[in-house]
This record gives structure tokens, sequence and C-alpha cells, in this order.
């Protein structure tokens, strides 16, 4: 991350601290809810394999499972697919959470456990990192403030 950063100040994206870990933050939020919902997305996969017939892409309606067969027929593509597992990371991230996509099999009630942790620190170190960034703010201004009020003595 040391290196996302050095990149950030030398392309003059980002010159403050504080914007170099917004920045990296969203790149990290962004990763993170694409590996979640790439997984979530494989765990329905398995349980589909697996002829359980409760998951949420049933649930959802993007996949019809044939229970006689085993067979399921795929009703929606990949990317809305996709968009409907990414949409799940991403509220579940941001602590949304509305509901309307969640876990209903064992399995993907398992995996929400451990993203839930995972979220859990996630949260955590944003939080830090954010105090941080406003702590440096001020005191970048409360120095400024005082420079002012040298210059304001020494200016009389």
């Amino acid at each position: 991350w040391v290196d996302i950063g050095d990149f950030l100040q030398k392309t003059k994206i980002a010159t403050t601290a504080g914007a170099r870990r917004v920045i990296i933050f969203l790149v990290v939020l962004i990763v993170s809810s694409h590996v979640m919902a790439c997984v979530f997305y494989a765990v329905a996969i398995g349980d589909l394999q697996s002829n359980i017939s409760n998951n949420w892409l049933i649930v959802d309606n993007l996949v019809a499972l044939d229970t006689t067969t085993g067979s399921y027929t795929f009703l929606e593509n990949v990317s809305y697919r996709y968009l409907r597992a990414m949409y799940w990371a991403v509220q579940t991230i941001t602590t949304v959470g509305f509901g309307d996509i969640a876990a209903h099999s064992e399995s993907e009630t398992w995996f929400c456990i451990g993203f839930f942790f995972l979220i859990a620190l996630l949260v955590n170190f944003t939080l830090a990192n954010l105090t941080l960034a406003i702590s440096h703010f001020d005191e970048a201004y409360t120095q400024n403030l005082m420079k002012i009020s040298r210059f304001e003595k020494y200016a009389a």
C-alpha cells in the first residue's frame, strides 16, 4: 500500500496523506466488494450443483432449478447475476443491508458469518484511517492558524 501511496503522490493524483488514504480505501473497498461478490456467487453455484434448492440465486429469480433432474437454467445473463452479487457485497460492506438479497442455504450462511468478521475488520480499519486523516487536516489547520497569528503579531 505504500507503493500505491507513492504512486498517487508522484503522479500528483493525491498530494496529501489524507487524500491518498481515501483513494487507497476506495480501492480496497472496490476490490473487497468484487472478491466477496464472486465468492458469494460461487457458493450459490456450488449449492446448485449439490441440488440445494434454497439459495439466493433461486430466491432472487436468477436461476430455475429442476429438482427432479438436478439441472438448473440461468434466467438472467452473467453480468446481471454479477451485478446482484456485487450489490449484495456493497450493501453488506457499507452496512446498509436492505435484506433483499440474503443467505438462504447453510453454506451461504457460513460464508456470510465469515464475511461479517472481515467487514468488522474493514470498518475498524476505515474508521481508524478516517480519524487519522481528519486529525491531520485539523493539525494542518491549527498550524496555519498559529502561523497567521504569529505573522499578525510580528506585523503589528
